[in-house]
Order: C-alpha cells, then sequence, then structure tokens
C-alpha cells in the first residue's frame, strides 16, 4: 500500500513540475493545444478560443493538483480534497480528451492508495446496516461505531 501511496506521489509531483517548467502550461496553450488535436477531438472545444483566461486556469488548477498532490495528501484534513480534486482531474479527462483506461486506471489507484483511509467512498457507494458483516460472533468495524 505504501508502495502504491509513493508511487502517486512520485508521479504526480513529477509530472507537475515538468509542466511547470515549460512555458505552455502558464499560457494555456498546452489545454488548446491537447483539446483541438484530432485524436482527443471528441468534442468541439474551438468555443475556448473566445475564453483563453480559461484554458489558463485549467492549466493552473492542473498544475496545482498535481504539485500539490505529493503535499496534501498526506494530511487527513487535506486528503479528501486533494482525492476529489485529483478524480475531478481524471474525469475532466476523460470527457474532454476521451482517454478512458487512463482516466479509470488513475482514479481507481488513487482510491485504492488513498481511499480506504477516508472509508468516505465505500460509505457512500456501499451503505451497510449496523451488524450486516460479522466475524466469529464480532462485528468487522472493530468496535467503532458504524456509520448511519
Amino acid at each position: 500500500m505504501r508502495s502504491l501511496q509513493l508511487h502517486l506521489c512520485i508521479i504526480y509531483l513529477n509530472t507537475g513540475l515538468a509542466k511547470a517548467i515549460g512555458p505552455q502550461w502558464w499560457t494555456g496553450e498546452a489545454i488548446w493545444r491537447a483539446v483541438m488535436q484530432p485524436q482527443f477531438a471528441i468534442l468541439d472545444h474551438s468555443w475556448l478560443a473566445s475564453f483563453p483566461w480559461l484554458a489558463q486556469l485549467a492549466c493552473w488548477v492542473v498544475m496545482v493538483v498535481e504539485v500539490g498532490y505529493a503535499l496534501f495528501i498526506w494530511p487527513a484534513k487535506t486528503r479528501r480534497i486533494w482525492l476529489v480534486a485529483t478524480i475531478g482531474l481524471h474525469l475532466g479527462i476523460m470527457l474532454n480528451m476521451g482517454l478512458l483506461m487512463f482516466s479509470i486506471m488513475m482514479i481507481a489507484m488513487n482510491l485504492c492508495a488513498f481511499g480506504p483511509d477516508l472509508g468516505f467512498w465505500c460509505k457512500c457507494l456501499i451503505p451497510r446496516p449496523s451488524g450486516w458483516i460479522r466475524l466469529n460472533g464480532k462485528s468487522l468495524n472493530a468496535g467503532k461505531t458504524e456509520p448511519r
């Protein structure tokens, strides 16, 4: 588990810093070029030319999420926010560029690495009544109160 967590931190930090080095990510050109490539043109993004500040803002958000990942995914207070932001980033990639498998794999790895500590995605997707799962007559939650 720790290996996966460290691996994800290294990946996001590396990609975020690599993006921060290039001027295209500061001007918004990187997003524009990505969504205008024919192989990624599942939606018409030509309207983005009228709002260059939106592409620039999107680039900045991507860099902040990626560079901040290694710092903000570890503390419990910021983990949920950063996990949701990272999942949102990959949902955006999936919906705007059609990179389905990449996005699903990155979302799955993030949920596996940092989701179980939060338990929020399990509780939201699979609510269970009190005492539903028991092992040798004891609840698996080890004495913690059941979610309501």
